[in-house]
């Protein structure tokens, strides 16, 4: 299979820098996965399950991602995130924890801005447990 590179960086750390063989991204309007030769594009992140693979072993690796951006170009696939971890970095319990108080918070808002802000939190704890979640499959 044919290799690009990979940059995955989240606002306060890179998370991934590499050559890789495939990418599966969360995007607004579904899941999208790339190859080497993708056409260019831009497009929002929204908060899910990131998993690529790398040529060396040929492992997928699955991160949480929230909310940011990616580029897309025929020899490269650039990811900007507010945040990003592996899999098997991901605390399940205080995913949970973190899933509950959002929940709670919606109910209780009364702004539009506040209960925004919940609904982002709730899909950051999400996808942090599809991600953790996954690694056990």
């Amino acid at each position: 299979m044919k290799e690009f590179s990979l940059k995955i960086l989240a606002a306060d750390r890179l998370l991934y820098d590499g050559r890789a063989v495939y990418v599966n991204l969360p995007l607004e309007d579904g899941e999208m996965g790339v190859l080497a030769g993708h056409g260019s594009m831009i497009s929002a992140v929204v908060p899910g399950v990131l998993s690529f693979r790398v040529p060396e072993d040929d492992r997928e690796r699955d991160a949480a991602v929230s909310v940011g951006i990616v580029e897309i170009t025929g020899s490269s696939v650039l990811v900007l995130v507010d945040t990003a971890e592996y899999a098997e970095d991901i605390d399940v319990n205080r995913a949970e924890r973190a899933a509950k108080r959002a929940k709670e918070a919606m109910q209780t808002e009364k702004s539009r801005r506040e209960y925004t802000a919940r609904e982002f939190e709730l899909a950051r704890a999400l996808g942090r447990l599809r991600a953790a979640r996954k690694k056990y499959k």
